[in-house]
């Protein structure tokens, strides 16, 4: 006879997981969508200027499968780093030079702009999940072995 047990419960979340999930998908929510565009698009840039230390704390204070998926985004902390960098001192002159002209630009060319930056934190969460399922197989295949 197959338990049901295990079945039922995989489809069964906490509050606290629902609340967390829905959150987040409201605070995705207005970041893309929500007017003032601009607002959205600083918060992106801060949430850029923050990822490499977040990736660097998460690896050294977290273990197992957080410590994975820490490792997995630091290549893209590293090289949204170096972009911003690069574009800090390209054109970060111009905007101090010019104003804030982002303000001025309209709503639909400030959507894709943030969509653009928000492609490279998708592929970020996306490695860092590959890096936790391969942690996890490995975990299952080193249990597996027999301990000679």
């Amino acid at each position: 006879m197959v338990s049901t047990a295990h079945s039922t419960s995989m489809w069964q979340f906490s509050t606290r997981t629902l609340f967390i999930l829905t959150a987040a998908v409201a605070g995705l929510a207005w970041v893309f969508f929500a007017p003032p565009q601009w607002v959205g698009l600083m918060v992106l840039w801060l949430l850029y200027w923050l990822l490499p230390a977040a990736a660097l704390a998460g690896i050294v204070y977290h273990r197992g499968a957080w410590q994975a998926f820490f490792i997995g985004t630091a290549p893209w902390a590293v090289g949204v780093a170096i972009f911003l960098w690069i574009w800090a001192i390209d054109d970060g002159w111009r905007l101090v030079r010019d104003g804030l002209q982002l303000i001025d630009e309209g709503t639909e060319e400030l959507i894709q702009i943030k969509l653009m930056l928000g492609f490279p934190l998708f592929m970020a969460a996306c490695s860092g999940a590959l890096t936790v399922a391969i942690w996890a197989w490995a975990a299952g295949v080193r249990q597996r072995q027999p301990r000679s």
